[in-house]
This record gives C-alpha cells, structure tokens and sequence, in this order.
C-alpha cells in the first residue's frame, strides 16, 4: 500500500467522507483502512468473520490528527 493512498484515506477520515461499512466491496479502502487500524490512527468497529473483513464506522484516532499535521 503506497503511503500517498494512505494519507488520502487518512484525510477522507478527518473530513467525516468515509463510507460507514468498508468490507471486501472497496478492496482498495478495505487494505488502506487495516493498515490504519492496525496502526492505531484510525478507530472503528471490527465487525471481520469468516465471510471476511469489515470494519464500521470508521473515524480518526488523535494519533491520526496528529499524523496529519506532519
């Protein structure tokens, strides 16, 4: 994942644009929004089963925020 579509869906975050369900529908924000997750700057329900992954409503963390301001 290149950090430029990292930073994109981190900024979609901030800015409330989210779709409230990522899952396997959008691949592309689907594997932006893992990596975020996992890395703590963005929050969000893992609703992820054996079907595959989910996450809902997304939002930025405050380390987000402050990633941003870099």
């Amino acid at each position: 994942m290149s950090l430029s579509k990292l930073t994109e869906t981190l900024r979609l975050a901030a800015e409330g644009a989210l779709p409230r369900v990522i899952d396997d529908k959008t691949p592309e924000l689907l594997s932006a929004i893992r990596q975020l997750y996992r890395e703590g700057l963005i929050h969000a329900i893992n609703a992820s089963a054996d079907a595959g992954e989910c996450y809902l409503e997304p939002e930025i963390t405050l380390a987000g925020l402050q990633y941003l301001k870099k």
